[in-house]
């Protein structure tokens, strides 16, 4: 909590339960879990994200508050104590599969409101075309209510690239909708 302000790094923690990141499965199990993220980007999780396009100085303030962070476990006097649910079969996220489409948005993980709100999306994008923007909050998909970033992802399980859906969204507490073609992930 204090690795922001010694670092002078802004930081946000996530609170939504995401359930598809790289700590869930030790989450599951009853070890506590931490996750790093510095955000995504346009390049985020495609083949365009290249060693060319690492921010060193950006990188530099990622690994100074992560140090901070290992610091303070490390030199804590006992363990930390896991603080949710062991995931039983029942409790584990029930899933339709992988996600095989893309709206083209990033997703603020840090949002925390109804919803899912538009961090950022390429001018190409589907989402973009549809005239979506960055701060827009996604509250439906299709027949899906979306309420969270699993409600999102899981909505998303459902389609196939080339599926035109209407999306549901506010912009300044107004809502609004267009439709959308999906693209393949």
């Amino acid at each position: 909590m204090g690795a922001g302000y010694v670092t002078g790094v802004e930081a946000e923690m996530v609170t939504q339960d995401l359930d598809a990141s790289d700590q869930r499965s030790f989450i599951d199990a009853g070890v506590p879990g931490v996750q790093f993220f510095a955000g995504a980007n346009e390049d985020y999780h495609k083949p365009t994200d290249v060693a060319s396009k690492i921010d060193a100085a950006g990188l530099v303030k990622i690994a100074t508050f992560a140090r901070e962070g290992l610091l303070y476990l490390a030199e804590r006097e006992g363990p930390l104590t896991f603080q949710g649910q062991v995931a039983t079969d029942a409790k584990k996220p029930q899933t339709t599969g992988d996600r095989k489409v893309s709206t083209g948005s990033m997703p603020d993980f840090a949002f925390s409101g109804e919803g899912v709100r538009i961090a950022d999306l390429s001018s190409d994008s589907p989402a973009a075309k549809g005239g979506l923007q960055k701060g827009d909050v996604i509250i439906k998909v299709g027949q899906y209510n979306i309420a969270n970033l699993r409600d999102y992802s899981e909505a998303l399980k459902t389609f196939r690239p080339g599926d035109v859906v209407e999306v549901i969204y506010l912009r300044d507490a107004k809502e609004n909708k267009t439709k959308i073609e999906l693209i393949a992930k």
